[in-house]
């Protein structure tokens, strides 16, 4: 197996960290799987890496719930100092000191200050962003990414007719890179409750907007495929935010980001 485990002890002939993080994500083959899951129940450091893995994603979950918490807590409050001053008293005091003022410029200087109304990722797909000291965060459209950041990629088949998936991302210059898999077909993908987080994280280089995209398909798809997919579709469209789905899955999720 490839890409051994750096742990003393490990048996260098059979254990591997990569496979151990592909069977977590379902990225092995039935053949390949199996033989996995055989060699864990010998394999008494594999298991201990395992559970490793697990707590590393649990931990990580943890840290993105924390962060969106705070985040509620502080709109939350921004909204709350917004109403006071939008109350009887906000409207006294606004008045006093711009009494020489007509009552329409008034009410237009009283006027909510329109907010960007971000919504929610698509439960397709999540991406979140973590590196360079920061907590990890659910990333919102347009996440702005600070240098050393990297994303981890998180997706729920939206119905269990979309069996597969590619996870890719195509950059404005119309550079095109598979994320997962990186060759070969599609993941298999799981319609059950909860998203499914994928292993490793990766770290978009370069400047400029970069869209990530999840193509989910009842059939395998080749990966070059969907790429040549998404360049041809990029090149008609002429920018990431005008790109239409791609013709080649049933269900498409995707998310732009501002790289540094």
């Amino acid at each position: 197996m490839d890409e051994l485990l750096a742990i003393p002890g490990t048996r260098r002939e059979s254990c591997s960290q990569a496979a151990l993080a592909k069977l977590r994500a379902g990225e092995l083959d039935d053949e390949a799987a199996a033989r996995t899951r055989s060699h864990l129940s010998s394999c008494a450091l594999c298991l201990r890496e395992m559970d490793r893995l697990e707590q590393e994603e649990q931990q990580f979950r943890k840290e993105v719930s924390l962060a969106g918490f705070r985040r509620r807590q502080e709109r939350k409050q921004a909204a709350h100092a917004r109403r006071r001053w939008a109350g009887p008293a906000g409207l006294a005091i606004a008045a006093s000191l711009l009494g020489v003022l007509a009552l329409g410029p008034l009410r237009d200087l009283l006027k909510p200050t329109p907010r960007n109304q971000l919504k929610g990722t698509s439960p397709a797909l999540e991406l979140y962003v973590g590196g360079a000291g920061a907590r990890p965060r659910v990333a919102v459209p347009d996440e702005q990414l600070s240098p050393g950041e990297k994303i981890r990629v998180a997706i729920r088949a939206p119905s269990a007719s979309d069996g597969y998936v590619v996870v890719i991302s195509v950059d404005e210059a119309g550079e095109a890179t598979a994320l997962y898999p990186e060759t070969g077909e599609s993941l298999p993908s799981d319609p059950g409750a909860g998203s499914h987080l994928l292993p490793d994280s990766v770290e978009l280089t370069g400047q400029g907007f970069e869209k990530v995209i999840a193509v989910f398909s009842a059939r395998p798809l080749r990966v070059d495929q969907v790429l040549e997919a998404a360049r041809a579709e990029l090149s008609r469209a002429g920018s990431l935010r005008a790109m239409s789905p791609l013709p080649v899955g049933s269900t498409e999720s995707s998310q732009l980001l501002r790289k540094p």
